[in-house]
Order: C-alpha cells, then structure tokens, then sequence
C-alpha cells in the first residue's frame, strides 16, 4: 500500500507579517508625495498651456482692435447669458469681462479654468468660476491714481518699502460690478508697452481684475497684494492681484501667502508664458528716475 505523504507550508510569524505591513507603509510614505507632487506638476502644465492660450487669444484680439488690450469690465446690453453679469435681459446694461471680449478666438471656456483652482466649473451661464481663475493687471487711474503701490512683497524684512507698480488694462462702470469705485479708464496700447518680453498681460489671480475695480482711493492702494478677504475660505480668494497657488505648501493660512514658496504661471505681453516662484515674481528694480517697482509690472520700462 503506497503511503501518502502530505507537505505542510510554513505560515508567516507576526512579526514576520509586522515587518511587510512596515515596509509597505514605508514604500507608501515615500512614494504617494512623489505621486501627489506629479499631479501637482501636471495641473501646473495645463494652467500654463491655459495661460499660453489666453496670451494667444489676447494678441489676436490687441491686433484686431487698434492694438489696444481689452477692458476688464465694460457695460454691454446684452441677452447672453454668459457675461459676467448677466442681468437676464437684452433691455438692461449688463457687464461685459475680459474673458467675453476674447471668447470668440478661443471659442472653449475650459481654458479660463485652471485644475489647481476650486472654482472649476468651465460654465459661464450659472457659475463665475471662468472669470475668477485668470486676470489681466488693471490700470491705477480706474482707482483714481498715477500707479499702484505695494509694501507686501517689497522687502523680506522691511513692510514699509513702497514698491510702485502699473497695469494694463482699463475699465469703465456698469452696474455689476462696483461701479461707484470706478473712474472710466481707456485700455492701454501695445505701443506703451517699452519690454514687451517682461511686462505681465494674463496671470493665474482669484479675479479678472486682480480685485483692482473693487478699490476706492484710500491705504489698500499701498497693500494691494496682502489683502485677504472672507467671501470663500479658499486661499485663491483671500488675496488681491496674481497668485502662487501651484505647489503651495500652506493654501489657506491668510498669515503664510507671501513666503509659501508657491509658484505663479504667467504670460507675457510678447507672448511668452512660463511659471516661477511667486517671490521671483515680484522681482524689484529701480527706474532711471530711481524709483523702485516691480520688474514685471512695470510696462514704461526702466
């Protein structure tokens, strides 16, 4: 009679199975950043392809009309309801953007939404999320001055370094859109732009205008990017101007903005796009006249 011989396999210990379960959590502690900071770095590629698109659609309008860049905000009598202000009838002025004006070269309201935002829904009908991702710099004589100033990034160590600073992009009132705080501005034109390679035309910001139509003549002129504000608890709203809301270490300390480490994706007005830490941004130089402003803010050169 032939005997069977049965095998028996070695089950794992405890401390066995312990020391796998460590070695997984340590793969995974090491691994899943990587993996978060690659979806970062994707959704910073398609912001700055956004951006490059915008900068595109921006040049080609600038060319069709006199080469002059577009208002932020005009009043229009309209039935469209995908203007920024939509009053819901052709028979009441409503409020034009930006991003209407250039909409009919893109023809595609995604790319007026970058991934990183939370305001992400690419439908002007029902949401403002497509006006609230990108803005143009807004001209200081809608605020009723010669530029606009600003101590937050003027200096690592000193608040009360005044750093001067001017847009492109001018606005006039309508009824959406705080039309009180609004002096009728006219755009400005290619030709008064000296760099065109360093003066900032569209920028990741939490507002078409970078919130420029929103001031009245008063101290916010000399803080203009420090500004936090509570209308969402997101940290793309709790700022004023341009934004360093990729790779953010801290997106919603109010206290953290100017020293996170984040980077911005910007266009330029020679059509060039590309992004770099927001304290890079705000790079400071002197004028001939020796008045201290930011490099890339700067459009009548040095």
């Amino acid at each position: 009679m032939q005997q069977t011989q049965k095998t028996h396999r070695r089950a794992f210990t405890l401390i066995e199975l312990l020391v796998v379960i460590a070695i997984i959590a340590i793969l995974a502690a090491i691994l899943f950043p990587v993996f978060a900071q690659a979806r970062a770095q994707a959704r910073k590629v398609t912001c700055l392809s956004n951006a490059k698109e915008l900068g595109l659609a921006l040049s080609m309008y600038v060319q069709d009309y006199d080469e002059t860049f577009p208002l932020i905000f005009t009043p229009v009598y309209t039935s469209d309801p995908s203007t920024f202000a939509w009053s819901g009838s052709a028979t009441t002025v409503s409020t034009a953007a930006w991003q209407n004006l250039v909409q009919p070269y893109i023809k595609n309201w995604g790319i007026f939404i970058c991934p990183e935002d939370f305001l992400n829904h690419a439908d002007p009908v029902n949401y403002v999320d497509p006006f609230l991702n990108y803005g143009i710099p807004p001209l200081s004589q809608i605020d009723g001055n010669p530029n606009w100033g600003d101590t937050y990034y003027g200096n690592t160590t000193d608040f009360s370094v005044h750093v001067a600073w001017q847009g492109l992009a001018g606005a006039f009132p309508d009824n959406g859109w705080s039309p009180s705080s609004i002096t009728p501005t006219p755009s400005s034109k290619l030709a008064a732009i000296s760099s065109a390679a360093d003066m900032t035309l569209v920028s990741d910001a939490s507002a078409a205008d970078w919130w420029g139509a929103t001031f009245g003549p008063g101290p916010w002129d000399s803080d203009f990017f420090h500004y936090c504000v509570t209308w969402f608890p997101a940290y793309q709203t709790q700022r004023f101007g341009p934004i360093g809301r990729h790779l953010q270490q801290n997106k919603t300390s109010c206290s953290y903005l100017r020293l996170s480490g984040g980077q911005i994706v910007v266009t330029f007005v020679d059509g060039h796009s590309k992004s770099m830490p927001i304290m890079n941004y705000f790079t400071k130089v002197k004028t001939s006249s020796g008045q201290l402003v930011y490099k890339y803010l700067w459009p009548t050169g040095m």
